[in-house]
């Protein structure tokens, strides 16, 4: 049996189609369309659908799912705002996430720097707060 949109579902799912149409061309270089499909599994011909600016479609379920794993919870967060508040725990877990990279990205940058015991002081104590504000931030996310 197939449920009715709520009153403003249509308005709610056309503004959830354009805001992923707007994520897919900011974070994906123009003329990736083949890239998309294959990271999505999907036609190139059906990515020209959901990117068509004069109609904005959402994938079907099991490419928006896909596009979900891809993606991750930023763009979870981005595409669905329009569906209420409980989105912005998806900007949190997101915004963990960026943060876990770059503190492995620093990490590697350290490393590339020399051996631990040639850090200067001020590089080991701000590596390890950033470390701590991670934990911090992460726990947040989980709950705990």
């Amino acid at each position: 049996m197939r449920k009715e949109l709520p009153e403003n579902g249509y308005g709610l799912r056309d503004e959830c189609a354009k805001r992923f149409q707007q994520w897919i061309r900011e974070k994906v270089p123009s003329g990736a369309r083949k890239t998309i499909a294959r990271s999505l599994g999907a036609s190139p011909e059906t990515v020209d659908v959901w990117l068509d600016s004069s109609a904005p479609r959402l994938p079907g379920t099991k490419h928006l799912l896909a596009a979900l794993t891809a993606f991750g919870p930023e763009f979870a967060a981005y595409i669905l705002a329009p569906c209420g508040e409980w989105t912005k725990s998806l900007s949190f877990a997101a915004r963990v996430e960026r943060l876990r990279r770059e503190l492995e990205e620093l990490k590697r940058e350290v490393d590339a720097l020399g051996s631990q015991a040639a850090m200067d002081d001020e590089v080991r104590v701000a590596l390890a707060r950033a470390q701590e504000a991670f934990a911090k931030a992460r726990g947040r996310a989980m709950g705990r």
